[in-house]
């Protein structure tokens, strides 16, 4: 049985994740399909802010801090609004939930932080879940571990795998882009691999392939 301070934790640890809902349909407080919903993730999040307008979510999410933000945004919403958002550190996880899934998973392979598109509010339901128990067990809000400063070796190979990422994501997309930063690379690497020649192979494809959207499919 869980002890009060290990639920209590938990439910610190909760406080910091908030979903944020953009869709014509989900701020009508006269749909059933509004509280069903919020009632089936309310079970998983303590709060859920829903909106119908982008430039009001726009401003309401770039004012939010210290929160892991799960959004939900219907697909033409989506592919105004995702381009934009995108990169900030506080958006952890973008879901798509449309009707007509074939159209949006199109325009989604670009963007590393959607976790999919969904027609379906329990599959959405579930993929959410999953997410807000890898944060919350994870626990890195904005540092690495909880108050108890977890060494890596405590972590399960599934927790560190998915804290890794985490931490990779966000350090590529801050890194500096410039002109000569993919020569630069390509000049190492060929000084490297100089005697491996199907490593230089790979770097050559690599050079005359790659683009910077491809750096964290």
């Amino acid at each position: 049985m869980a002890s009060s301070e290990g639920l209590l934790s938990e439910s610190n640890r909760l406080e910091d994740i908030i979903i944020i809902w953009l869709d014509e349909t989900i701020a009508n407080p006269d749909t059933i399909l509004l509280s069903q919903r919020k009632n089936l993730l309310l079970s998983y999040v303590k709060a859920i802010q829903p909106f119908t307008n982008d430039s009001a979510c726009m401003k309401y999410i770039a004012n939010i801090t210290d929160v892991h933000i799960l959004f939900i945004v219907s697909g033409s919403h989506g592919e105004k609004i995702v381009p934009i958002i995108h990169d900030l550190p506080k958006l952890t996880f973008i879901y798509i939930f449309c009707a007509d899934k074939n159209k949006h998973e199109i325009w989604t392979k670009q963007f590393n932080k959607i976790r999919g598109v969904f027609n379906d509010d329990l599959l959405l339901s579930i993929k959410v879940k999953d997410d807000v128990c890898s944060l919350v067990n994870i626990n890195f809000p904005f540092g690495l571990f909880d108050s108890a400063q977890r060494s890596l070796q405590e972590l399960s190979k599934e927790q560190a795998s998915f804290m890794w990422f985490q931490l990779v994501t966000e350090l590529l997309l801050r890194l500096p882009h410039t002109p000569d930063s993919k020569a630069e690379m390509v000049t190492e690497c060929h000084s490297h691999y100089k005697e491996n020649g199907v490593q230089l192979e790979k770097i050559t494809i690599f050079e005359n392939t790659y683009q910077a959207c491809d750096a964290i499919k």
